[in-house]
Formats: C-alpha cells, structure tokens, sequence
C-alpha cells in the first residue's frame, strides 16, 4: 500500500527556485527504498526517482519506452550529456515535481505520438522540449527559465506531420523563444494560457508553420515580439496580453533561400491571411509591425482586427513589402502615432480610442 503526503521538496535546484510555486508544496509518495535508475537505463512501465541523478556520459540520461512513465517525485535529473529524457516510444510521459538541468535537450521526442510532459522544471538547457514530427503531445503546467534556444520546440525535420499538439498552462523566463513552431507540417497544434516572462519572442512559428492557435497567453517583455509569425499563414493569434515590450506581433515574409533544421520544401517568400485579433497590447513600442524584411518577399492579406492597442508608440506599423492587409476596428488609445503605412493596397480603417 502506498500512502501519499506533502512533504518539502528534497531538491532545490536553479529550476527549482525559479519555479518555487511548483516545488513548495510538491506531492510525494512514501514508497519502499529502490535505488535510482543507472544514468544511460532505459525503462518501461512506471519509474520513479528516489534521489537526484547526475549524468556524464552517454548520448542520454534516461531513454522512455512506449507507454513509460517517468515520475521525478521532486527531485533533479542533471548532466553534460546531450539528451536528459530521450522517448523512444509513443505515450511516454514525464512528470514531476522535479527538475531537468544542464542538457543540450532536456526532453527529446522525434516521430513519437502522445508524449506528456507535466509539471517539470527545466533550466539552463538548449532547448527545454523537443517534439519533431510526432503528434497529440501535451506540455503543461511546467516552467522553463534560463534557455538558450527555445523552451518548447515542435518541429517538422523530415516533411512529417506535427499535429495537434496542446502546450499550456507553463511559465517562460528569460528564453531566447518561448515556444517555437517549424517547418510546413507543423499545423493545427495549440499554444495556450502561459505566461511568458523577458525573452526575445513569447511564440514564434516560422518556416511554413500554418494553421495554428496562440490563445490566451500574458507575454511581459518580450524584447523583439510576443508573438513573431514569419513565412507563414493562416495561423490564428487571438486573446492574448501583450505588455512592455518592443513588439506586440511582428508578421514577415523573408527572402528565399532560408537556412532551417527545419523540412523547408514548401515554404513561400510571405507571410499571409494570418489573423491577429481581440488582443490587449499594453506599453509596447510597436502594437502590430507588418514587414520589414530585407530582400525579395511580402506579407499580406493577414488582418489585424478588435485589438485594444493603448500607451505605446506606434499602433500599426506597415512597412514597404506590405501589401493588402487589412487593419481595422482596433482600439488605439494614448499613442504617440496610430498607423504608418508605407506598403501598398492596404486598408486602415481608422481605430479610434
């Protein structure tokens, strides 16, 4: 019989003090004494760490079959090696309470379905998680702080599908991208209800990356855009608060050719028919920038729609390579300028206070 009970967390790591909310009142379980699983294992069926593990060598810490789970059970995974949590088999979960430090990936999931990730912390890493070509993954309720690459990455390495993943309810602290989204199968996946904290991008969907939801997300500083959408369409931003930061969404077409670890076979030299609409962006310099590439490429037909864009300096900003977009009943309040519109063809109804 297993008894469970709150006790304090026997791990604080640099993850685990970023994410003190998740760690001060973890839930472990009272089980009988089993030593940990050697660094390079690979497991099936339910694990559970009973210590923290430090890992050196090896192309991975742990590696998760089909249908295994990895409870953490508040303590830290570590190491220098490439991978900490390589899955090899679709519904793998992770799950916490417990932290994944110091690996150029934490958790890596390439042509797998299902894979769930709930409620780890993940610090000083390349990338936090990896889905790439897999579908119906689930990250949630984890924290990622201090990472050089992006948080979250879905990726389309080899034309695959990349569908109907649900990332929601993290936090993201000081990451270069929140959430990445690359390459022309990533489509239909959902990027929801996280808080993004002084990165460079809260999301960024690039290289042919269509069709998908950024809903309901708080973005607080984001030094280049909450949300970055480059050659890409008819991806939906809607409901999210955007706040001191330099841009509110930035949409982009690049020039052609573009270099990319993502499949790049179908991607256009635009962005277009994305729709931006009933977000708040608050304090930023830049409310929506539409353009602004060098070279060869456009962005249009995208609509920018009901977004309330108060105390910053420009509402709209359209540069030369845009064209027919429209920007229209939007709120622009106690701005230093509403629209500047150097493209061509495009509508700016004006957007009153």
């Amino acid at each position: 019989m297993r008894l469970n009970f709150l006790v304090p967390c026997p791990s604080l790591t640099v993850a685990a003090l970023v994410a003190g909310f998740l760690l001060a009142g973890c839930l472990l379980a009272a089980s009988p004494a089993t030593a940990n699983p050697p660094c390079g294992a690979t497991l099936s069926g339910t694990t559970h760490l009973t210590a923290n593990l430090h890992c050196t060598s090896g192309p991975y810490a742990l590696r998760l079959n089909a249908n295994a789970v990895l409870q953490l059970d508040g303590y830290a995974l570590t190491g220098t090696v490439p991978v900490g949590v390589l899955i090899d088999g679709d519904n793998a979960v992770v799950r916490g309470f417990g932290s994944i430090e110091g690996f150029t990936t934490g958790i890596s999931a390439s042509g797998y379905h299902g894979v769930e990730v709930d409620s780890v912390a993940f610090s000083l890493l390349g990338t936090g998680v990896l889905l790439e070509d897999g579908k119906d993954g689930e990250v949630f309720g984890s924290t990622f702080s201090f990472i050089t690459a992006a948080g979250v990455e879905l990726r389309d390495a080899s034309a695959a599908d990349v569908l109907y993943h649900s990332i929601h309810g993290n936090t993201f602290f000081r990451i270069n991208e929140g959430v990445r989204l690359c390459g022309t199968q990533v489509k239909y996946n959902q990027i929801s209800t996280n808080t993004f904290f002084d990165g460079d991008y809260g999301v960024r969907a690039i290289h042919g990356a269509n069709y998908n939801h950024i809903l309901k997300n708080e973005h607080d500083g984001a030094a280049v855009a909450a949300v970055g959408l480059e050659n890409v369409s008819n991806n939906l931003v809607e409901g999210n608060r955007m706040q001191d930061g330099a841009r509110g969404v930035w949409i982009l077409g690049e020039a052609l050719p573009l270099t990319s670890p993502c499949d790049l076979s179908q991607v256009l030299p635009e962005s277009w028919d994305n729709w931006v609409r009933t977000n708040t962006m608050l304090l930023n310099i830049t409310g929506v920038q539409l353009g602004g590439a060098s070279g060869f490429a456009t962005t249009r037909d995208n609509t920018v729609t009901g977004n309330k864009i108060h105390d910053g300096s420009v509402g709209g900003d359209l540069r030369a390579d845009s064209q027919n977009n429209d920007f229209f009943g939007n709120s622009f309040c106690n701005l230093s300028t509403g629209i500047l519109d150097l493209g061509t063809g495009n509508i700016t109804v004006p957007n009153p206070c």
